[in-house]
């Protein structure tokens, strides 16, 4: 099938050929039997070509389609991956310099020393037995009794009903009771104590550093840790 043949065959498909040049071809080929089967052959392979180029556009566009869609996944599950694992950073960043502040009542049961409390037996003197309540019951129970009893001492109403409000962490009622003690030399250190922390639950810091700035000499030097551990609210 020579190079001429072809492209009056192509012509033809094509309806590139005039009326007259279709005439004439049209009676060739009925006269022709080995022009007739060739040009059947052609026409064959010619449509067998363009199913094909037709199906592998169709198989290029689906693929083009579904690797589309699998790179948009890719992308997808790619971005979830990465916030995922921004967000354990962040959660590892905020655990890891995350400020240790401490609420006031935490700091306070770090700053505060128990006084060396009076026998607390249930059977003992009414001090005792006072304080047995506010420890082991209700502390407002221990607390009213110690105030209406009237056989416990001024002294000890005072220093003592001082010392459960500021178990409680009531700083006013403790100073208001404190103020009322005139405590020998061997609780003047505990006193002054308690005034700091007093002071400190209060988050008055003038009074807390005049404390600070005019402490004994001769302050016990577990006290006077303790004092200079109480830092202004504005540092807490």
């Amino acid at each position: 099938m020579n190079e001429e043949i072809i492209i009056l065959f192509d012509q033809y498909l094509a309806g590139e050929l005039d009326t007259q040049a279709m005439e004439s071809f049209n009676k060739r080929l009925a006269e022709d039997k080995q022009l007739k089967e060739s040009f059947n052959l052609y026409q064959s392979m010619n449509d067998y070509l363009d199913d094909t180029n037709t199906h592998e556009s169709a198989l290029h566009t689906l693929k083009n389609i579904h690797l589309s869609e699998t790179k948009a996944k890719k992308s997808t599950h790619y971005l979830w991956w990465v916030l995922l694992l921004v967000l354990l950073g962040l959660t590892i960043l905020y655990w890891v310099f995350k400020p240790n502040v401490k609420s006031q009542e935490e700091q306070f049961f770090a700053y505060y020393e128990e006084p060396t409390w009076p026998s607390t037996r249930s059977d003992a003197k009414p001090l005792e037995l006072a304080i047995h309540r506010f420890i082991n019951e209700h502390a407002q129970l221990g607390i009213n009794q110690l105030r209406k009893d009237p056989n416990i001492g001024q002294y000890d109403k005072n220093l003592w009903l001082a010392e459960m409000y500021l178990h409680e962490q009531k700083p006013d009622s403790c100073l208001l009771y404190l103020k009322q003690v005139n405590v020998p030399d061997n609780l003047r250190d505990r006193k002054l104590y308690m005034e700091a922390l007093c002071y400190w639950l209060k988050r008055d810091n003038v009074s807390l550093n005049k404390i600070k700035e005019t402490l004994p000499k001769d302050l016990d030097p577990y006290y006077l840790g303790k004092i200079k551990e109480l830092r202004p609210s504005s540092d807490s």
